[in-house]
C-alpha cells in the first residue's frame, strides 16, 4: 500500500484564540501509520484566484493540514482518483482530523474565553478550501458562506422548483406556520451532520424515533386503556424499537415496516450503532450519520402515512458537494 501526500488549506468561519500564531502540531490520528501535521494562523488577507484577488480574513482562522492518502495503485492513478473525489477527501479525511485536533485544543484550554469559538466543522462551514496531492494543487473551492461574504447571492437556477417569494410575502411565508417539534428535531439533527457533529446527530435521530414510535403504539394498542398501555410499554427495556415497530405495530395496524427485510436490517444496524456510540463512545462517520438519520426519517414517514399527525421534512437536506460543480 502506497501513502501519498495530501495537503489542505482551509479558511475557517471564526477567529479562534491560539496558544501562539502560527500554532503548529503533529500527531497520529486514529489508526493512521503516519503523522498528520497542522498549522493554524491568522492573516489579514487570503489570496484567491479571482477578482478581487484577495479577501479580508481578519475574522477567520486559516488552517493547513498535511496527512497521507493510502492507495494501492501508482501515483498517476491515485492522483486521478483524488481529483475525482476531492470533495469526499475534504469531508471524510481532512475535516475529521481538523475536528479531532480542535477538540484536543479545547481539552487543553477549556476556558471558553480562549477556545469557546472553536467548534466542529462540516464542509458547509468552509469559506475557502484548497487541496494538494503530492505538492500539486488538484482542487480549489469557495463555500456558500464565502460567497455570501462577498455579497454574491445564490442564483435561482440552483434552486429548482423553489418558490422564491419576494416583498412582504417573505415575512408572511416565514411566519405563517410554526414548525412542529418533530420537524425541528430532525432538521436540527441534519444541521448537526452538516456541521460535523456526526455521533450527536445519529443519537438525536434515534431518540426522536424511539419516543414517537412509543407514543404511536401506546395510542393504538387494541383493548387496552391508556394507563394499561403505559404500563405495558414501560416493561419493554430490551430491543425497544424492534418491539414497537415489529410485533406491537402488527397488533396496531396488522402490518409492520419491518416486514421489509432491508428495513429490518437498517433498524438493527441503527440500534447497534447508537448503542456503540452511547455505551462505548464509538466514533461515527459522516456517511454513517447520514444513513442513521435517513433510516429514522423513513420510519417516521411510515408512521405518518399510517395515522400519525406528524409534520416532517419532505426530504433530508444534507450538504453535499459534487466534484463536477467545484470551482477551481
Amino acid at each position: 500500500m502506497n501513502v501519498y501526500a495530501l495537503k489542505a488549506v482551509l479558511v475557517l468561519p471564526f477567529r479562534s484564540w491560539l496558544p501562539e500564531s502560527p500554532f503548529r502540531a503533529s500527531w497520529c490520528f486514529g489508526g493512521d501509520d503516519w503523522n498528520t501535521e497542522i498549522t493554524l494562523y491568522h492573516s489579514q488577507f487570503f489570496l484567491i484566484p479571482v477578482a478581487p484577488g484577495r479577501v479580508d480574513t481578519s475574522l477567520s482562522t486559516i488552517t493547513e493540514i498535511s496527512t497521507g492518502l493510502p492507495f494501492q495503485d501508482d501515483r498517476e492513478v491515485a492522483k486521478k482518483w483524488a481529483m475525482n473525489h476531492s470533495a469526499d477527501i475534504i469531508a471524510d479525511r481532512i475535516l475529521p482530523r481538523l475536528n479531532d485536533f480542535l477538540l484536543r485544543v479545547k481539552h487543553a484550554y477549556p476556558n471558553p474565553l480562549q477556545t469557546g469559538t472553536m467548534r466542529s466543522l462540516g464542509d458547509i462551514d468552509l469559506l475557502f478550501s484548497r487541496l494538494f496531492f503530492e505538492g500539486e494543487i488538484i482542487a480549489a473551492r469557495s463555500g456558500s458562506a464565502f460567497l455570501s461574504f462577498l455579497g454574491i447571492t445564490v442564483p435561482p437556477a440552483l434552486l429548482p422548483g423553489q418558490n422564491l417569494t419576494t416583498g412582504r410575502g417573505i415575512a408572511d411565508a416565514v411566519l405563517s406556520r410554526e414548525p412542529s417539534k418533530e420537524w425541528v428535531a430532525i432538521t436540527r439533527a441534519v444541521d448537526l451532520v452538516n456541521h460535523g457533529y456526526f455521533p450527536e446527530a445519529l443519537v438525536v435521530g434515534f431518540a426522536l424515533l424511539d419516543a414517537l414510535a412509543e407514543e404511536f403504539v401506546k395510542g393504538r394498542l387494541p383493548n387496552l386503556a391508556p394507563k394499561d398501555a403505559d404500563a405495558l410499554v414501560a416493561t419493554i427495556a430490551h430491543d425497544r424499537l424492534k418491539t414497537f415497530l415489529g410485533p406491537l405495530m402488527r397488533l396496531c395496524l396488522g402490518e409492520s415496516p419491518l416486514d421489509d427485510k432491508e428495513t429490518e436490517g437498517d433498524l438493527v444496524w441503527l440500534n447497534r450503532k447508537r448503542n456503540a456510540i452511547v455505551h462505548r463512545g464509538d466514533s461515527c462517520s459522516r456517511k454513517e450519520s447520514q444513513r442513521g438519520l435517513t433510516v429514522a426519517w423513513r420510519l417516521l414517514m411510515y408512521l405518518s402515512e399510517n395515522g400519525a399527525s406528524y409534520s416532517l421534512p419532505s426530504r433530508l437536506e444534507f450538504w453535499t458537494v459534487t466534484d463536477a460543480t467545484q470551482g477551481s
